[in-house]
């Protein structure tokens, strides 16, 4: 990093190739994301990140077929009606997902391996307890769900 930080004090001027700046960008953007995983820890594997999908599916699909909408899901995590709307993996995902990680992890702009599991469980709780609604978290089998769809 302190090469970095050295040639970013020197500055671009109008001499330096395109070559010469693209790489500097290329640089920057790889030292971001480099503490970014410092900060936040690993990204989720891609497993995890199919499991995620599967399971918001999967729960969308159990809610929907027991009558619960979104607007029972957002009564319960807001406290305020909303309009009829069927609940869907991208709605649970903006809604109550993202909702349930920032509440676990406030600083967390994505989610990590361990924070899927712990988000998971959290949700997974809520909807068995207040719902009757629990979904076991999707492993390589969960592709038998996928198939029936």
């Amino acid at each position: 990093m302190t090469d970095l930080l050295k040639r970013l004090s020197n500055g671009v001027t109008e001499s330096d190739s395109i070559d010469a700046i693209n790489e500097l960008l290329v640089d920057c953007y790889n030292e971001i994301l480099e503490l970014r995983e410092r900060i936040e820890g690993e990204s989720k594997t891609e497993p995890q990140n199919n499991s995620q999908w599967l399971y918001l599916t999967m729960l969308a699909d159990e809610l929907n077929n027991k009558g619960i909408d979104q607007v029972a899901v957002l009564d319960e995590l807001k406290k305020r009606p909303t309009v009829d709307l069927s609940n869907t993996k991208d709605s649970l995902y903006r809604i109550y997902w993202r909702g349930v990680r920032k509440a676990l992890f406030p600083d967390a702009k994505r989610t990590g391996k361990k924070q899927a599991g712990e988000i998971y469980e959290a949700m997974n709780r809520h909807t068995a307890s207040v719902f009757g609604v629990s979904i076991p978290w999707p492993d390589k089998y969960g592709q038998e769900y996928e198939k029936g769809r």
